[in-house]
């Protein structure tokens, strides 16, 4: 998959990235998150009482896992990343999709220079063009990282779902 800084400094096109990207190896994060899933409700965590979510790519993988995933998940969120696969996504998505309701939290910074704000943007949109029921995007106004703006209290839209019992499973993926 090719990233804004891939391209030397030219910008990305949202349709190109989609083009370009690592299907195969989407799947097989894909199948990865699935896996830590089922080792938690194995230990008896209602799936429901579990969180996805990350930023940049790990986001990017967060919510493709929280979209496609059979299990009914507590809530996903995304920071500075995009929907993968979304030209497609409709093909991943389980027939009951258990996750159609489940809070979905994507935030951006408008100067991020490694994904593009455009295409959260855009990833938002097409979550609720998918119909998902629950889809909130936040801007960060003059931050190109929106983990520097961010105030953990904008993820109560998602976490607020695994509440009332304090302790909670959050999944994170970094891009390093």
């Amino acid at each position: 998959m090719l990233y804004p800084s891939d391209t030397n400094g030219s910008q990305l096109d949202f349709e190109e990235a989609i083009r370009t990207q690592d299907e195969a190896g989407i799947l097989k994060s894909r199948d990865y998150f699935n896996v830590l899933i089922k080792e938690q409700m194995d230990k008896g965590i209602k799936s429901s009482r579990i969180v996805l979510g990350g930023f940049s790519q790990g986001g990017a993988m967060s919510v493709f896992a929280g979209v496609t995933n059979k299990e009914k998940l507590g809530g996903v969120f995304g920071l500075s990343c995009y929907l993968l696969l979304s030209d497609r996504i409709k093909s991943y998505t389980p027939e009951d999709w258990p996750n159609k309701d489940t809070p979905f939290f994507l935030a951006h910074g408008d100067e991020d220079e490694v994904v593009p704000h455009v295409f959260g943007q855009k990833s938002a949109k097409l979550l609720k063009d998918l119909g998902v029921e629950k889809v909130e995007f936040n801007t960060y106004p003059y931050v190109p990282l929106v983990m520097f703006a961010m105030r953990y209290t904008d993820l109560d839209t998602v976490t607020l779902a695994t509440r009332p019992i304090p302790s909670r499973l959050m999944i994170w993926r970094s891009s390093s």
